[in-house]
Order: C-alpha cells, then structure tokens, then sequence
C-alpha cells in the first residue's frame, strides 16, 4: 500500500529548536552537549533562553510567546517545559522540536533515588 503524500511541504526554522524538557531523562545534560557543540562547530553559541509557561492555552500567550520567540537573535534554543505551538497559526515558520523521553519505571526510580539522596544530605 502506497503511502499518501504530504498535501504541503513541511518546513522549519533551522536556526530555531524549541526543546521540551521531561523531568530525570538526562535534560539537563543533552542542553549542555547542545550548547557545547553548537559553540564549538559554528563559533556561535546557542542562545539558550529558558522559559516555564504553563499559561499557553490562552490564545492571547500564544501570540506574545511566538512574537517573542521569533524576535530573540539566533541561533537559538528554547529549553523549558513548553507546550507545543503550532507558529502556522501566526504567519511564522515552525522551529525544530525536540525532546528525550525514558523508560518511565527507569525514570520513577531516578527521580526517587535523587529524592533519596538529597534528602538524605540534608539531613546530616
């Protein structure tokens, strides 16, 4: 069985990645590669802009994020726990998306074990 063809091309922001953060999957460390990388290959370093928004099924911080996002300097990466945008909706291109996932048992360990430990220095 053929597959059917995409109706319109697909296209994305090459300078852009917006990088959904997931809690104990080695976030943190695959933001730090990237940055490391992206300085040492193109001389430029990644512009990374951290964002927490838990408000972005109001329409109206849709639009000032994508407004915002589509100002900052590039290359840039916005690592957060972001929900997803479709910018098609604002007259702008997509960014790259991009996220890590784990096992979640894997994960659900890691984040006790890290509860464990922190607590456990704390308390001595």
């Amino acid at each position: 069985m053929a597959e059917e063809p995409i109706s319109h091309p697909i296209s994305f922001q090459e300078d852009a990645m917006l990088y959904l953060r997931v809690h104990k999957t080695g976030s943190t460390t695959l933001e730090t590669l990237l940055y490391k990388l992206s300085s040492e290959n193109t001389g430029n370093s990644l512009k990374v802009y951290r964002k927490c928004v838990r408000c972005l099924f109001d329409p109206k911080h849709k639009v000032e994020f994508g407004s915002e996002f589509q100002s900052h300097p590039r290359p840039l990466m916005i690592s957060g726990h972001v929900y997803f945008i479709n910018f098609e909706e604002f007259n702008h291109t997509n960014p790259v998306w991009i996220s890590m996932i784990r096992d979640p048992v894997k994960r659900y360990v890691s984040a006790f074990d890290f509860a464990r430990t922190a607590n456990s220095k704390v308390n001595k």
